[in-house]
Protein backbone atom coordinates (compact mmCIF):
# COMPACT_ATOMS: atom_id res chain seq x y z
CA UNK A 1 0.00 0.00 0.00
CA UNK A 2 3.07 2.01 0.75
CA UNK A 3 4.86 1.88 -2.48
CA UNK A 4 0.94 2.26 -4.40
CA UNK A 5 1.10 5.32 -2.86
CA UNK A 6 4.20 6.60 -3.34
CA UNK A 7 4.12 6.09 -7.23
CA UNK A 8 0.27 7.98 -7.02
CA UNK A 9 2.12 10.78 -5.36
CA UNK A 10 5.13 10.50 -8.09
CA UNK A 11 2.86 10.65 -10.65
CA UNK A 12 1.14 13.94 -9.77
CA UNK A 13 4.35 15.94 -9.02
CA UNK A 14 5.42 14.32 -12.47
CA UNK A 15 2.23 15.68 -13.89
CA UNK A 16 2.52 19.23 -12.46
CA UNK A 17 6.14 19.93 -13.86
CA UNK A 18 5.34 18.61 -17.04
CA UNK A 19 2.92 21.60 -17.33
CA UNK A 20 4.71 24.16 -18.35
CA UNK A 21 1.51 27.03 -18.30
CA UNK A 22 1.97 26.25 -14.46
CA UNK A 23 5.13 26.47 -14.01
CA UNK A 24 5.40 29.84 -15.61
CA UNK A 25 2.90 31.04 -13.51
CA UNK A 26 4.91 29.48 -10.41
CA UNK A 27 8.04 31.02 -11.91
CA UNK A 28 5.72 34.46 -12.11
CA UNK A 29 4.92 33.76 -8.69
CA UNK A 30 8.23 33.09 -7.40
CA UNK A 31 9.68 36.01 -9.15
CA UNK A 32 7.05 38.58 -7.43
CA UNK A 33 7.70 36.97 -3.76
CA UNK A 34 11.50 37.59 -4.36
CA UNK A 35 11.04 41.26 -6.12
CA UNK A 36 13.07 42.99 -3.73
CA UNK A 37 15.52 40.14 -2.03
CA UNK A 38 19.09 41.53 -1.79
CA UNK A 39 20.16 38.08 -2.67
CA UNK A 40 18.28 35.87 -5.21
CA UNK A 41 16.75 37.16 -8.35
CA UNK A 42 14.19 34.71 -10.28
CA UNK A 43 14.71 34.51 -14.28
CA UNK A 44 12.00 36.78 -16.11
CA UNK A 45 9.76 34.39 -18.08
CA UNK A 46 9.64 35.47 -21.50
CA UNK A 47 5.68 34.39 -22.71
CA UNK A 48 5.69 35.14 -26.00
CA UNK A 49 8.45 32.19 -26.50
CA UNK A 50 6.46 30.10 -23.81
CA UNK A 51 3.85 27.46 -24.63
CA UNK A 52 2.10 24.72 -23.25
CA UNK A 53 5.39 22.63 -24.27
CA UNK A 54 8.31 25.42 -23.47
CA UNK A 55 9.17 27.22 -20.97
CA UNK A 56 11.72 30.20 -21.57
CA UNK A 57 13.38 32.23 -19.20
CA UNK A 58 15.60 35.05 -19.45
CA UNK A 59 19.62 34.03 -20.01
CA UNK A 60 21.11 34.93 -16.30
CA UNK A 61 24.80 34.27 -15.66
CA UNK A 62 26.18 32.83 -12.68
CA UNK A 63 28.27 29.96 -11.08
CA UNK A 64 27.13 26.53 -10.39
CA UNK A 65 26.45 25.97 -6.33
CA UNK A 66 29.10 23.27 -7.04
CA UNK A 67 31.75 25.81 -7.34
CA UNK A 68 31.41 27.14 -3.44
CA UNK A 69 33.79 24.51 -2.53
CA UNK A 70 36.48 27.06 -4.03
CA UNK A 71 35.42 29.82 -1.95
CA UNK A 72 36.23 31.38 1.46
CA UNK A 73 34.20 30.32 4.34
CA UNK A 74 32.81 33.93 4.82
CA UNK A 75 31.20 33.14 0.72
CA UNK A 76 30.04 30.17 1.94
CA UNK A 77 28.42 30.95 5.03
CA UNK A 78 26.76 33.95 3.18
CA UNK A 79 25.43 31.39 0.65
CA UNK A 80 24.52 28.85 3.04
CA UNK A 81 22.67 31.60 5.47
CA UNK A 82 20.48 33.09 2.11
CA UNK A 83 19.82 29.22 1.02
CA UNK A 84 18.77 28.60 4.65
CA UNK A 85 16.39 32.05 4.70
CA UNK A 86 14.61 31.37 1.53
CA UNK A 87 13.72 27.59 2.28
CA UNK A 88 12.25 29.19 5.80
CA UNK A 89 10.50 31.68 3.94
CA UNK A 90 9.17 29.18 1.10
CA UNK A 91 7.77 27.34 4.05
CA UNK A 92 5.84 29.77 6.09
CA UNK A 93 5.79 33.35 4.31
CA UNK A 94 5.14 31.95 0.24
Amino acid sequence: MYLDNTIRVARKELHWECDYRREAESMVKFGEHLANDPVFVVPRLVSELSSSMVLTAEHMEGAALKEAVNYSQETRDYIGTGVMRLCLQELFEF
